[in-house]
Formats: C-alpha cells, sequence, structure tokens
C-alpha cells in the first residue's frame, strides 16, 4: 500500500513516537491536500492536473492528516494532542490549514483535541439509527 502513495508521502510529514524500549507506541500520516489541483480539470487526469499535483505535493498549502495511530494502553493519555501538537509544527512556513477526516460530532474526545488549535468546523457528520419494525 505505502508503494501507491510513494509520490505524495513525504518523511518530514511522518511522526513515530516510541516508548523508552524504543517501541512504537504512536504514528501519524501526514499528506498534501490534493483537492484542489484534481477539482480544477474536473475530476480528470490532464497534463495541467498533473502540472498542478506535482506543484502541491513540492509545496503543499493544505496538510491532510490521513492516519493517526495509537495502542490502546496510551489512549486517554494526551499522546494524540501531543502528536498533533508536534506534527503542526513539523510543518514548514508554506502550510496554511490542516485538514482532518470525518470526526463525529458527538465524539467528545476528539473534539476536545481540538481546542489546543485554532480551528475552524466547516463539515459535520453525524449518525443516525432507526429501528425497523
Amino acid at each position: 500500500m505505502v508503494a501507491q502513495f510513494k509520490l505524495i508521502v513525504n518523511p518530514k510529514y511522518i511522526c513515530v513516537v516510541c516508548d523508552e524500549n524504543e517501541r512504537v507506541v504512536a504514528f501519524g500520516l501526514c499528506l498534501p491536500g490534493i483537492g484542489e489541483a484534481v477539482q480544477k480539470s474536473g475530476g480528470k487526469l490532464t497534463l495541467g492536473c498533473l502540472l498542478r499535483l506535482l506543484k502541491v505535493i513540492k509545496k503543499p498549502r493544505v496538510i491532510d492528516l490521513a492516519l493517526v495511530g495509537i495502542l490502546p494502553e496510551y489512549r486517554k493519555s494526551g499522546l494524540s494532542a501531543f502528536m498533533l501538537i508536534i506534527l503542526s509544527r513539523m510543518l514548514d512556513g508554506g502550510v496554511e490549514y490542516m485538514e482532518t477526516n470525518l470526526n463525529l460530532e458527538s465524539n467528545v474526545a476528539i473534539q476536545a483535541t481540538w481546542k489546543h488549535f485554532e480551528n475552524i468546523q466547516h463539515k459535520r457528520r453525524r449518525s443516525y439509527i432507526k429501528k425497523l419494525s
């Protein structure tokens, strides 16, 4: 799977946290936001789109938080907030925004994580349950 993303994965956007025994307990992966570059060509991979993609990959304006993983015994220890702070400080001066994946609106733990950042909630995700009789 890594080979498929080799073109857009930049090692400076990867964060790994190890414990005292050098065991990986958490990691974070960010990818350049390629949405605008692809959107301008209507989702088609044209030569212009490819050039825009290469430019965005080289110097991204938006970073997507692709994947954050933490071992279960280290959850609720503040490690996720710590990792997000590290990831945000690793970004160079050209990055203006960090975009998250979908977060449930009722997930209090993840919503509390964003209090450490200047954030704007511009998307909402809800789940509804309807019992079928």
